[in-house]
């Protein structure tokens, strides 16, 4: 992937850049990224350096809207799609090593609301399955994609959604997201 080198260049660069920075050296940082971009054809992005409850550094680079030229910035919102998964998975895994969650576990135990499939309403449903994309829940564009809605409620009800979402455990398994490559592969 191309751009896998400039964004860990970019993330070690952060990490290498003293916290007490002087103005020509955050003006360099941004150039170089401004420039890196550029050339890598991406047409935005954010960066933010965070300790505890503390944003120390947060700059928008390129346009959230390349026609209108609308900045990027910190307050841009964005569909983080399946860069989540990254994130969710390593704080479960946590939750793994400190011995508060188990991944065989019922998620109906740790969640403030029921999850059933209604296919399989004896079956639970644990953080192994959802981890493995096996839990029954799709991952279908046709099922997703109308429930894109930004400013306001969703127009489609939540519980309709997610009963459009559910099938029998074990038995979808979508590598969509992995676009031509297998899991695992480059």
């Amino acid at each position: 992937m191309k751009r896998s080198p400039f964004l860990f260049a970019a993330i070690l660069s952060i990490y290498l850049t003293p916290v007490q920075s002087s103005n020509g050296d955050i003006q360099e940082f941004n150039d170089y990224i401004n420039t890196s971009i550029s050339k890598a054809n991406i047409a935005g992005m954010c960066i933010a350096i965070v300790s505890g409850d503390s944003i120390l550094f947060a700059q928008g680079y390129g346009y959230s809207d390349i026609q209108t030229k609308e900045p990027f910035t910190p307050e841009t919102v964005m569909n983080i799609a399946s860069i989540s998964k990254t994130f969710v998975g390593v704080a479960l895994m946590h939750l793994v090593e400190k011995g508060l969650i188990g991944l065989d576990d019922d998620v109906n135990n740790f969640l403030p609301f029921k999850v059933l499939n209604p296919h399989l309403p004896e079956s639970i449903i644990t953080p192994r399955h959802l981890m493995s994309h096996s839990s029954g829940i799709k991952d279908d564009q046709k099922v997703y994609l109308p429930s894109y809605h930004y400013g306001g409620d969703s127009l489609i009800p939540l519980g309709e959604f997610l009963e459009n979402y559910l099938s029998p455990n074990g038995t979808h398994y979508s590598k969509k997201n992995f676009t031509k490559s297998k899991p695992g592969k480059k």
